[in-house]
Formats: structure tokens, sequence, C-alpha cells
């Protein structure tokens, strides 16, 4: 037995050791160069710092994290001044062919955020899962300038992970799982649940595809009481297809071009076309004949193909504008079904733009008058 003692006593300080030890970075040579760096995780790490890939990692290959959990220390939050309080940060990082994380725990046991990426290109998120964040689970930032192909596959982005009936007060959640502010990025098949918010966007040409949004992570309630939002866009030039919005809002401020097809709003979700903020922005009138260029305008909007389902006590809608229009053109919102026909939004047949002082608020029309045409 004592000698069993000592065995089990030995691997326990060697555990200890590990997770509390450096992560390894392996330069993967071929015929002489550097092609690439593979970073190995193991079991766990515990991050009392964030762990920092920037210009000082020279590789001319792909940089890879793969198959590990990052435990998220109180220390981190040492780092919040900095926009540092984050497990993994990717900053300033344009050498090679990009990072990949592939089958990572991002477990921040409510200190800090996930990932942070900035000022860099082509960082590949897959099949990882992102856990009891208490900030962002994954930033997009432009802080350090401005980035590029941030993909996202694949994931799991949860805040709070204690279950549907204490996980639904949303006075009890603060957390963002993403925040996008730099363009030309991509979000495929990932699952975001029980959270404040799903997707703030605030950069344009970003794509979301197949993405399960429930934030508000509970059964049937009614409308007013359903004010988690999934996705708040802000940007505009924004593709959304075949998402699954559930109990939550789907907001639109930024509509320069947004398009939302083929989705499923189910229960008490939501499409809210919002006002455009902030207010400085707006600008009723102008010179130029496409109104890309018309601030604050509704532009280029499509909404088609989409499904609003009803349960005992709600039913996925269209909020239409109840602000004043400034202005209006090319807004279609066709071929959509409603389980309520009294919901319905549709477009005026033959009218698809309102300029000036016309009031722009004829372009929709409501409930079973849209079943006429």
């Amino acid at each position: 037995y004592i000698y069993l003692f000592m065995y089990i006593f030995v691997l326990y300080l060697s555990w200890v050791r590990y997770l509390h030890s450096p992560i390894q970075v392996d330069c993967i040579y071929w015929k002489g160069e550097i092609v690439g760096v593979r970073i190995q995780c193991g079991v766990d790490y515990e991050a009392h710092r964030p762990l920092v890939i920037n210009s000082s990692v020279a590789c001319t290959g792909f940089l890879r994290i793969k198959e590990g959990t990052f435990l998220a220390s109180p220390k981190l939050m040492n780092y919040a001044a900095q926009n540092m309080s984050f497990l993994v940060t990717v900053l300033d990082y344009w050498s090679g062919l990009g990072v990949s994380l592939e089958q990572i725990v991002f477990a921040n046991n409510f200190t800090g955020g996930g990932l942070r990426v900035d000022s860099s290109h082509h960082v590949h998120v897959s099949d990882s899962n992102f856990i009891n964040f208490a900030t962002i689970g994954i930033w997009g930032s432009k802080f350090l300038g401005m980035g590029h192909d941030l993909s996202v596959d694949r994931c799991r982005m949860t805040e709070c992970t204690a279950g549907m009936a204490p996980c639904a007060d949303i006075r009890g959640k603060t957390a963002t799982a993403i925040v996008m502010e730099f363009p030309d990025s991509h979000f495929r098949s990932t699952v975001i649940s029980c959270g404040r918010a799903g997707v703030v966007n605030k950069a344009g040409a970003n794509t979301f595809h197949q993405l399960h949004i429930w934030t508000s992570c509970t059964g049937p309630v009614a409308p007013s009481e359903n004010t988690t939002i999934a996705f708040d866009d802000q940007a505009g030039v924004t593709r959304i297809s075949d998402c699954y919005f559930d109990n939550s809002i789907l907001r639109i401020s930024g509509y320069r071009g947004t398009t939302i097809t083929n989705c499923y709003f189910n229960d008490g979700a939501s499409l809210e076309l919002a006002k455009h903020t902030p207010s400085a922005d707006i600008q009723a009138k102008s010179s130029e004949n496409s109104c890309m260029y018309w601030k604050g305008a509704i532009c280029g909007l499509i909404v088609n193909n989409n499904r609003f389902t009803c349960d005992t006590t709600s039913c996925g809608r269209i909020t239409p504008p109840n602000w004043g229009l400034d202005s209006a053109s090319q807004v279609y919102i066709e071929s959509n079904v409603y389980e309520n026909e009294d919901d319905i939004v549709c477009t005026v047949p033959g009218k698809r733009s309102c300029n000036g002082t016309e009031d722009c608020s004829s372009l929709f029309k409501t409930g079973t008058d849209c079943l006429k045409f």
C-alpha cells in the first residue's frame, strides 16, 4: 500500500505540474523550412493570463491549437483593463497560413471571455465548446485594427449551463456569445444558448448559416416577456440563412443589403425592424441614386422564404417599423409563411421604394390584407 500511495502521489504531482506548466509550442519542419506550429494543450491548462498569439510567432505555415481545455483562473481578470481578459488572443497576426483552434473547451468559470481575434486573418475555430463566459465568447475585435476571415464551425456557446429553469432569468445573464467588429467572416452550424445575447454584428459582409440561437433558455412565453436578443445586426450587408431562432429576437438596425432567408422563427421569436442608431447618422435625403449611400435608410433589405410558427401562447412574427422611415428602397418582404395570418407582414406589390417626404410606412402591409395579393 505504501508503494501504491507513493505512485498515486507522484502521478498527482505530475498532473499538477502539467496543469500549471506553460503550453508547449513545437515548430514543424519540412525540407528545412518552418511550415507550421502545433500547440498541444493536453487535458487541462489553467489560464492565469491569456495565451497570446501575435507577430512574435514566426511561422510560414499553419498554427494549430488542438484538443484541450482552457480553465480560466480568477487572475485572468487582472488583464481586463487591457481588453485582454480572454483565454486565447490572436493579435496582429498576419504570418503564414493562419491559426486553427480545434476541439477545444473554453471553460471560463464566469471569468472574462473565450477568444479575442484582432487585426489578424484566417483564424479558424471548429468543434469547440465555449461555456460559462462572463463577457464575450468570441470577440472579433477592431481595437488594434481591421481583421478578416474569422471562421467558426460546429461550436457550442453557452453562458449558463445550470439547466433551463435556473438559466431562464435574464437578470442573471451578462454575456454575449459573438461580437463581430470586422468583415468577411463566416459562422456555420453553431448552437448558441442560455445567454444575455447571441450575436452582435457591427461589421458588414459577414455570413451566418445554420445557427440555432436560443438565448432565452425558456419554453413558450408571451412576447412582452421575451427580451433576450438572438441576433442584433447593426451593420448591413449581412447574410443570415437557414437559422433557427427560438424564443428570442432578431433585430435589424443596419439595413444596407441585409438578407434573411430560409429561417425558422419558433414560438415567441420575432424579427424586429428597429430604428437605425445612432440618430446622428440618419440622413433623410440624398443626391445619390443608390440607396446604399443614404445614411439611416432601409436599403436592399430582403426577407423571404422564412417560417413563423406559433405555440399555445405566442407566435413568431415580424415587428414592422413603428417609427417614421426616412428613406427606403429595394425592400422585399415576401414568400414567408405565418402560422397566424394576423401576424403577416409583406411589402405592397409593385412598391419597392420610398424617398424624401413620402410616408415610407406605406411600403408595408400587415395582417390578412396581404393575402389579397
